[in-house]
């Protein structure tokens, strides 16, 4: 308990700064009393009662941000501020070609976030201090396998690869089919 004494003079009281432990993930916000809202240093005139008064004290849900880091080939996007114990999720969107490599939450203090991937869907739950959201896009690798029946050649880049040959290409990549002279593309 804590006992506020009021002026003699004129049997007000200050409201007291808080001195009460806010649970994990709140912030103190104000007193209530009597229906009404005060601050810390407010005054309060209580005319001519003398009975003893009750000061509620009033927590908030504390915000805290969140960041997203910028990437390379894609982009990634959450909200900017959450409260502790909610659910956030993280919207991965790779660049034509790419895909997903790696995705992180870390806190401010260094330590690793829990991630939660379902169908897809990328989310974790916020704790009581500000998170930062980062990731790394990689370039696909297609498979590109040469069926030549005929006479021509099959270039993936400027490397020729030859019947039942493959090599590596990536989005973008320019991939030649050559028939020999005389000779035209056939199903």
């Amino acid at each position: 308990s804590y006992e506020i004494h009021p002026n003699q003079d004129d049997n007000s009281v200050t409201v007291p700064e808080n001195y009460l432990k806010p649970l994990e993930g709140t912030k103190f916000d104000s007193w209530e009393f009597s229906g009404r809202t005060f601050l810390p240093g407010d005054t309060i005139h209580l005319g001519e009662s003398t009975n003893e008064i009750y000061f509620f004290a009033v927590f908030t849900d504390e915000e805290y941000p969140v960041a997203v880091e910028p990437a390379e080939n894609g982009t990634i996007e959450a909200k900017d501020t959450a409260i502790f114990d909610e659910l956030v999720s993280v919207s991965v969107n790779p660049d034509p070609g790419y895909e997903l490599e790696t995705l992180t939450w870390q806190t401010e203090y260094g330590d690793p976030v829990e991630i939660t991937q379902a169908d897809g869907n990328y989310s974790f739950e916020m704790p009581a201090e500000a998170v930062t959201v980062s990731a790394t896009f990689r370039a696909i690798d297609y498979t590109v396998t040469a069926q030549i029946t005929g006479n021509g050649m099959v270039y993936v880049g400027e490397r020729e690869i030859g019947n039942d040959e493959t090599a590596t290409a990536h989005y973008g990549d320019a991939v030649f089919l050559l028939p020999d002279v005389d000779y035209i593309l056939d199903d």
